[in-house]
């Protein structure tokens, strides 16, 4: 989700400050607080739609409304950037010439539950949620033990070198 991470850090660090502080206090995840504040928002955001323009670094809000909260901000910044993914999963899917019915993600976005589910209704597709995170030296080591005949083919290898624990399915009504 390309960067997607940024845009709620940007967040964070510009109107969570009281949050920053009870976390560090408390010992708690402040993104674990962010992601409990926007699960008390339905799918949709009410209206609210963010549109992030990464490569400027600037973004536009649409729909704003006098009920519309931090929480609100908090999930529309995570619905973004699953929109951002479905925009691109469906690029691929039309140069490959087919759809694939399940998703492989990584990536901070991930370590949140609710981020994850949102990715699942997004895209409608099943979301699986690899055991090792930021798994760049498990990818190299794959590509070793295959290139080094350690595995019959690289489909063999993926297969037995990464396990999911956590699956996301899309929730129609979302």
């Amino acid at each position: 989700m390309f960067r997607a991470g940024s845009t709620l850090k940007w967040f964070k660090d510009n109107f969570s400050q009281f949050q920053v502080n009870q976390s560090s206090e408390g010992n708690k995840n402040v993104y674990d607080m962010l992601a409990n504040e926007a699960s008390t928002i339905p799918p949709g955001s009410e209206g609210l739609l963010f549109i992030p323009l990464y490569i400027f670094r600037k973004g536009t809000i649409h729909g704003l409304g006098w009920n519309h909260t931090r929480a609100h901000f908090i999930r529309v910044i995570m619905e973004s950037a699953c929109l951002g993914a479905q925009m691109c999963l469906g690029v691929l899917e039309a140069i490959g010439g087919r759809k694939v019915s399940e998703v492989r993600a990584d990536g901070g976005a991930m370590n949140s539950q609710l981020w994850a589910q949102i990715l699942a209704d997004v895209t409608s597709k099943k979301i699986l949620i690899p055991e090792v995170k930021g798994a760049a030296a498990l990818d190299a080591a794959i590509l070793v033990f295959y290139n080094t005949k350690g595995y019959e083919s690289l489909n063999n290898a993926i297969t037995n070198m990464i396990r999911f624990t956590d699956v996301k399915e899309p929730i129609k009504q979302n």
